[in-house]
Formats: C-alpha cells, sequence, structure tokens
C-alpha cells in the first residue's frame, strides 16, 4: 500500500512540474496558423524524442513534427472534432484525474513539503565530513548520554575527537577510523532526521552537543564542509522535490490517510453494508444464470455490466453529501484495474475494502470542485493539452487508419510482384560507389540509372583508389551494415538510391543474387500486411499534410534554429 502511495504523490507531483506556468519568454522557431511553437516547445520534444538530435537537419525533422501536429490541429478544430463524443469523455476522464491529484497536492503534499523546504535543500546542497561518538540507545541511556556531554567537554577543551571516537564511540563501522563517516550529504532515509539537522546546523571544526536519533546518541564533529556542484534553482527544484517527497513518505502517508478521513466525515460519508450483500448475490446470480456465454466478472466487467437491468447497475453502494457510488460505478473502477490486479469480490470483507479505497476517493474529487479546483490555471492548461491530443488522436484516426485497410487482392498482388523479398538465405554479389556530398550522390545516381556504373566508380568515387571497382563480393543481410540490410532486398541489376552511412553516402548496384526458394504466401501474410500498411498510413499522412500546408501558412524560422544551436555549442 505505502509503494502505491509513493506513486500516487510523484504522478501528483510530475502533473504539477509539467503544467506549472513559467515567466521565461523563449524564441518562435515556427508558426503555424495562429500557433507558435517556441524553443522551450522543440528542447521538450527533443528531450522525449528516442531519435537524436546532433545535426541541424535531424532537428528540422523533429520541427516538422511539431508543425505537423498543430497542423492535424487546426483541421481537427476546423473539423468540428472539439464536441466529438469520444473527445469529450476523455476529456471529462481526463479532468476528473486532473482534480483529484491537484487536490492532492494542495491539500496534502504541500502540506508536509513546502516550498520554503525545497529552497533549504537547495541552499544546503553541500557535503559534510563528519566524525561521530555513537552509543546505542539501551536501559542506561541516561548515563551513556552524560558520557557523551563529558566528552564533549574534553573535546572542547582541546583532546583529539578521533582519539575519544577510537576510544570510547561503539559504532563498530567508524570507531576504528577515529569515528570518520567520510563526506555526506543530505540523506535523511540514510542517517535520520535528527541526525542530518544536527550536521547541517554546525559550523566546520564545530562540536555538537549530545543528541538521541532513532538509532541511538551521538556526538558529532563537522570536520570539512565543502559546496556540491548544481545547477539554478529553477532547474534543479524538481529533482529536489521527488527527493523529499520519498524521504517523506510516511509522513505523506500518514497526512493522506487522516485528509481522506476527514473529507469522509466532512461530507458524512456512509456505506451501505446492506447493499453489499445485495450486489453480492446478484453477482454469484448473474454469474450462474449466464454460464453459456461465460460471464464472469473478474474476467470482464463490462461483459458482466451488460447482462445487468438499469436499476441494478444503479443499486447504492454508498453515499456522501453531495452525491452517491454507485454499484456501475464500482464496475466501472474495476475495469480499469488490469485483469491480473482486479481484487476477487467474493465475500463482504473484499467489496468494503474495495469501496473503503474509492468512495473517499470520490469524495475527495467532489470537494476539489466544490472548490473550484477545475479552474485553476494548471487545471484547465492541462486539461486543454489533453483534450487538444484527443482531437488529433480522433482525426487521424478517421483520416488515415480507417483508410489504411488492405485488402487480399492486394496482399497477393504485393507478394508475386516481390517474392524475392521472402526468398532465404539471401546472398547478392554487391559493386559499390561512395560519395562524400548528398547533392553530388543525387547527380551520380541519376547518372547511373543510364550510364556504366563500374566507370562512374572509377571516375567520380571516393573509393576509386581501392582500385577494385567498389567490388563488395557477396553480402548477406548480416554484413556491411546498412549495404546488406538494403541489398538483399534487391534484384539482380537493380541500383539503390544513396544510402546515408556515417558522413558519407553510397550507391549501391546487385550484380548477382543467390538465394533459396521464398517463403509460402500463408508464411508472410500478415508480415506483408503490417507492412502494406505503414506505408499506406505514411502516404496518406504526406497526402493530408500537403493538404493541409496548402491550406495553412507555415513558418519555420531557420535562423532562430541555428543561432540557438551556435549558443548552445559555445
Amino acid at each position: 500500500m505505502k509503494k502505491h502511495l509513493i506513486f500516487i504523490y510523484l504522478a501528483v507531483f510530475m502533473i504539477f512540474t509539467m503544467f506549472s506556468p513559467t515567466c521565461e519568454r523563449r524564441p518562435v522557431v515556427a508558426r503555424v496558423g495562429n500557433y507558435v511553437i517556441s524553443l522551450q516547445d522543440l528542447e521538450q520534444e527533443i528531450q522525449a524524442a528516442r531519435t537524436p538530435a546532433n545535426s541541424l537537419s535531424e532537428v528540422l525533422k523533429i520541427v516538422d513534427r511539431l508543425v505537423e501536429e498543430k497542423l492535424k490541429l487546426m483541421d481537427a478544430y476546423n473539423s468540428g472534432f472539439e464536441q466529438d463524443s469520444v473527445v469529450l469523455s476523455r476529456m471529462n476522464d481526463f479532468e476528473t484525474r486532473e482534480v483529484l491529484s491537484n487536490t492532492i497536492e494542495r491539500d496534502v503534499i504541500r502540506k508536509v513539503i513546502s516550498k520554503k523546504m525545497i529552497r533549504q535543500r537547495y541552499e544546503n546542497a553541500k557535503e559534510w565530513q563528519v566524525r561521530h561518538i555513537f552509543m546505542p540507545l539501551t536501559q542506561d541511556s541516561a548515563q551513556a548520554m552524560q558520557q557523551l556531554n563529558s566528552l564533549r567537554a574534553r573535546a572542547l577543551r582541546g583532546e583529539d575527537f578521533g582519539a575519544l571516537a577510537r576510544e570510547y564511540s561503539r559504532d563498530a563501522k567508524s570507531a576504528g577510523k577515529n569515528g570518520d563517516l567520510g563526506f555526506i550529504r543530505w540523506d535523511v532515509n540514510s542517517w535520520g532526521e535528527a541526525f542530518m539537522q544536527q550536521v547541517a546546523a554546525l559550523r566546520e571544526g564545530q562540536v555538537s552537543k549530545a543528541f538521541v536519533s532513532d538509532k541511538g546518541l551521538h556526538l558529532v564533529k563537522v570536520a570539512k564542509i565543502r559546496a556540491v556542484a548544481q545547477g539554478p534553482f529553477e532547474k534543479e527544484k524538481e529533482n529536489i522535490e521527488r527527493q523529499l517527497i520519498r524521504e517523506n513518505s510516511a509522513r505523506l502517508d500518514s497526512a493522506y490517510f487522516a485528509y481522506r478521513d476527514a473529507m469522509f466525515k466532512k461530507y458524512d460519508g456512509q456505506i451501505f453494508r446492506d447493499k453489499i450483500d445485495t450486489i453480492l448475490v446478484l453477482i454469484d446470480a448473474t454469474e450462474k444464470n449466464h454460464t453459456e456465454e461465460k460471464v464472469n466478472l473478474r474476467r470482464d466487467p463490462r461483459q458482466f455490466a451488460g447482462f445487468l437491468s438499469l436499476s441494478e447497475r444503479q443499486i447504492p453502494l454508498a453515499s456522501f453529501r453531495g452525491g452517491e457510488y454507485t454499484f456501475a460505478e464500482l464496475l466501472t473502477t474495476y475495469e480499469r484495474i488490469s485483469p491480473m490486479r482486479r481484487p476477487a469480490l467474493v465475500d463482504t470483507a473484499a467489496v468494503l475494502e474495495f469501496l473503503n479505497r474509492n468512495v473517499p476517493r470520490k469524495i475527495m474529487i467532489h470537494h476539489g470542485y466544490k472548490t473550484r479546483m477545475q479552474r485553476c490555471e494548471r487545471v484547465r492548461k492541462a486539461v486543454l493539452r489533453q483534450k487538444e491530443n484527443a482531437m488529433i488522436q480522433r482525426i487521424q484516426r478517421l483520416k488515415i487508419d480507417q483508410n489504411a485497410e488492405i485488402t487480399d487482392e492486394e496482399l497477393v498482388a504485393h507478394y508475386n510482384a516481390n517474392t524475392h523479398l521472402y526468398e532465404e538465405n539471401v546472398r547478392v554479389k554487391v559493386q559499390e560507389l561512395q560519395l562524400s556530398d548528398s547533392t553530388r550522390a543525387r547527380e551520380i545516381h541519376q547518372k547511373a540509372l543510364t550510364e556504366d556504373f563500374t566507370t562512374l566508380v572509377r571516375n567520380f568515387g571516393d573509393n576509386r583508389e581501392n582500385n577494385d571497382d567498389g567490388m563488395l563480393g557477396y553480402v548477406t543481410r548480416r554484413d556491411h551494415g546498412e549495404i546488406g540490410r538494403a541489398a538483399v532486398k534487391m534484384k539482380a541489376g537493380e541500383i539503390s538510391e544513396p544510402i546515408k552511412i556515417g558522413n558519407r553516402y553510397s550507391i549501391i548496384k546487385i550484380l548477382e543474387r543467390q538465394a533459396d526458394a521464398p517463403k509460402p504466401f500463408d508464411q508472410v501474410r500478415l508480415a506483408i500486411r503490417r507492412e502494406k500498411r505503414i506505408a499506406r498510413r505514411d502516404q496518406l499522412n504526406r497526402e493530408w499534410m500537403d493538404e493541409l500546408r496548402k491550406k495553412y501558412p507555415v513558418f519555420v524560422y531557420r535562423d532562430v534554429i541555428e543561432k540557438e544551436r551556435e549558443q548552445s555549442d559555445e
């Protein structure tokens, strides 16, 4: 349960940081109609992208992807998808989650982890070289505390703290090293709140008073203090807050449960135990009466709900001032849980535990709406972004996905025309022409379609000094990287487009092809369908984007991108 709650707190924190407003104005790298794409948008996309963005061309590809998203969004608005039922449903669900998350952030997390705490942690980003004298907690702790005070007095009179630690400390790991714990950073999980507070309060060379921690009794001396390198506060505060959330998990748990119980009491929450018995009988009867349909609540809650009457779905299981929690809501919540994690609702205790988790959640959501959390700027921005993402997905599904299906006739025709793609144990004899410039590579490629390939290698190829006419010999899929992967897909006599390999380009010609018989059609049908569908989707998307670029103005400020790249390189 505690591990589950930590993920909730971190998820709430991520939502909070993602949609926190920023006052910093960033340069615009592109405009699409009335929309702008800022440098910050580009940086976030680069960080999120799995593909590299080391060159200007790679960055421009990412800009183009952002431009296409804005074009799709404009088309979605103009096509009325703002009122699409699927979009509205997703938006309402998302808004509810946002209201709950931000309510917990405001009423629980901020009560435990304040902005002042985050700032203090940032300013205390130091390392302390610590020596300590340790005594365990025993029945004679008062006597041990008195002894530590005596040792402190001796240290203040000039006796060597390390020698005192070696003689008197009961810490087996550090006593032999004169009590030296090495350099430590702020870490409440490892050292405890009391220990870290004492260390942070000391100046270099200062000895603490004797104090108690949850591990024992301590006398501490800070030998050295050194600063820890870190970035500006605005960049570091998110990592600091994550760390504070983990460190304060127990306090957050306590605060969350106290808040949950207070909300349940505030809104007069009540769970109807008699109705639990009613739905347990209903669950059992529904499954037994529909054995032929294999109705099972745990396996398929949606199918189960379909066999209930309206009045059965509306059985109230709990109420609170301002609403109720029905059997239908239980089924909706239950369906959202992955099948492997769904609890078996087979007895009163199981159902009651489920309700005790989810009814307070609905009450907290009700409280969030009642306190107008839905009007918070952060929530409104998050909901708008989710709505627009849903609009893009919907219009893309209708414009592309539904039109990208491939018929069986098309599959057979593709197989018959490209049987070489499905041959096994392919070996091809390859001749290569290397060039260092992309423009030159395209020019030579056009020549290669009509002129003698060997002559072109001898006259223009960067590899002509090898005096082998660019012959690579027989190549398989596993040879020469991208060249091998491209070569085995080509027919004898075919010449490739320029293939980019690092900083150079290769044009290859297949001189001879050797292979076993192709795989039967039935073995490759699914693979062909997948490949053809991807190609069809790409084609439809290109046509759609070409149409939208003619319809809406697009401006990419390449000079701004180049300037920012130069500054970042410096």
